[in-house]
């Protein structure tokens, strides 16, 4: 089972993960 530690880091690599797509097509 996931924690909420677990969880909120999930969501942040999910969102560093779509920011860093982005960048990756912007430049």
């Amino acid at each position: 089972m996931l924690t909420l530690q677990d969880l909120t880091f999930y969501e942040v690599m999910k969102q560093y993960d779509r920011y860093r797509n982005m960048y990756t097509t912007a430049t």
